[in-house]
């Protein structure tokens, strides 16, 4: 789950509340500030306020925080446009597709495990969804292939 900044409002770090939060207002979590009983804060943002910061889990080793650290959100937003903009032109994918694509197009080895979080954050958004349909993965076991929604279609201007 990606930490996030809110400029102008907040310069701790939060994350979206788990549950899937298919409106215009989400539930975000500042684990780092507690309630006087011990739970997070919490409170309700507009969307559009969300401005992601790619984060490393607790658990991961040092090295995950040194690359997370290494992104910025304009790398992110061009990876992220990249993704959509390959299904719109390849259509439904899988994320071994998606990323031999992407890897072909910006001439950069991308890995299928890279792809798939920028992926997951795209279906999170409501911007790519399952299309019902099978491809295969590296080693031939079926794996699902994504599609832009109209909302993704929107977003990146078709």
């Amino acid at each position: 789950m990606s930490a996030f900044t809110i400029p102008g409002w907040s310069d701790q770090q939060w994350i979206m509340d788990p549950v899937v939060q298919p409106g215009p207002l989400v539930r975000i979590i500042c684990p780092a500030l507690r309630q006087p009983d011990g739970k997070p804060t919490w409170a309700w943002i507009k969307r559009d306020r969300l401005h992601s910061t790619p984060a490393a889990r607790t658990t991961d080793p040092i090295t995950s925080h040194e690359a997370a650290a290494m992104q910025t959100p304009d790398k992110v937003t061009n990876s992220h446009r990249l993704v959509m903009a390959l299904l719109f032109e390849h259509g439904p994918m899988t994320d071994f597709d998606l990323a031999d694509r992407a890897s072909r197009a910006s001439q950069v080895k991308v890995k299928q495990t890279s792809i798939g979080v920028r992926r997951a954050e795209l279906v999170r958004l409501g911007l790519v969804v399952d299309s019902g349909f099978k491809g295969k993965s590296d080693t031939g076991a079926r794996a699902i292939r994504w599609a832009l929604t109209d909302s993704g279609r929107k977003e990146i201007g078709a």
